[in-house]
């Protein structure tokens, strides 16, 4: 049976981790501060003359976050407000899973469920307020499938994923069908010290949606509630 240790974060517009508390203390590092500029491309013209100008850009998504770090953590015998003994945890172990989900009920492992593919993906774009039509949809992101397995659970499930670097992210539903964004969890395996997006050593890295899309989610905060199943 997995321990679960509760964490919380609030993940806010412009692609900010506003805040994140847990128990022991987390230090958090937010790139919230750095601005996305695409550079600008040019082109001289003289009248009379047919010129060849193939064009690429880069847009930043307002669709997604972004969380990673590294992971502690203790396994303890204790009562409602002391410990009795504990182990600590240097490194968590591999097979261990962060989750991220909306719902502030927390999250039940045993009671996920499998996915119905397509139909899911449809309906978390719905729930996030996306097009499923658009290149970085939920649809579009999520769209390989493999199977899922925590500590707690009993037998694999089988489940909407992406790859992110070094680590396997996983879309779970909570209900038979997806009709908010509470009714999906989102999760990653720890890898524990594998290189991160940014060349430095992380445990985790895991795409979760806020969305930002003009209309639409735009200034609205999205609370995640952060939680770790050790191995």
């Amino acid at each position: 049976m997995g321990l679960l240790l509760a964490v919380a974060a609030l993940v806010v517009a412009l692609l900010t981790v506003k805040e994140v508390s847990a128990m022991g203390g987390v230090t958090n590092t937010s790139y919230a501060s750095e601005t996305f500029t695409p550079s600008n491309g040019s082109i001289g013209t003289t009248g009379g003359y047919v010129y060849t100008f193939n064009v690429s850009t880069q847009e930043k998504t307002y669709r997604w976050v972004g969380l990673w770090g590294n992971a502690t953590g203790e396994v303890a015998l204790r009562t409602a407000s002391n410990n009795f003994y504990t182990w600590p945890l240097s490194t968590i172990t591999s097979g261990s899973i962060l989750y991220a989900t909306t719902d502030i009920s927390g999250i039940d492992p045993t009671n996920f469920e499998n996915t119905t593919g397509y139909a899911d993906l449809e309906d978390a774009d719905t729930a996030y307020g996306y097009d499923s039509s658009v290149i970085d949809s939920i649809n579009s992101t999520y769209d390989s499938g493999g199977s899922f397995q925590s500590p707690s659970m009993q037998y694999a499930i089988y489940v909407n994923t992406t790859t992110v670097d070094s680590w396997t992210n996983y879309m779970i539903p909570k209900a038979a069908s997806i009709s908010a964004t509470d009714d999906i969890v989102w999760a990653v395996s720890i890898n524990p010290q594998q290189t991160a997006f940014n060349g430095q050593k992380a445990d985790y890295e895991l795409l979760i949606p806020e969305n930002e899309e003009a209309g639409d989610g735009e200034g609205t905060v999205t609370t995640y509630y952060l939680w770790m199943e050790l191995n």
